[in-house]
């Protein structure tokens, strides 16, 4: 995305991949009643939470970009994922 610059790593030896920052996931005691609202609809909620939909409209410009970064990572094979 033009907005962000997000970092993976991968361990060839043992096909870990390790990805940072693309979802977040709160408690809901997080949030006072009306912040609980706004996280409901950007959809960072536990269990369910996911990427905000700030960033993932972010990816609507470059999307071809995207698909490249994807493609390379995805030919990694990675076996195994790490979300941090």
């Amino acid at each position: 995305s033009p907005a962000m610059q997000e970092c993976v790593f991968f361990h060839k030896k043992s096909a870990v991949l390790i990805v940072t920052d693309w979802v977040e996931n709160f408690s809901i005691e997080h949030f006072s009643c009306c912040h609980r609202l706004i996280a409901k609809g950007v959809g960072i909620l536990a269990p369910d939470g996911r990427m905000p939909i700030d960033w993932r409209l972010s990816f609507m410009f470059g999307r071809a970009e995207a698909r490249d970064h994807l493609a390379s990572i995805l030919n990694w094979q990675p076996k195994v994922l790490v979300m941090a």
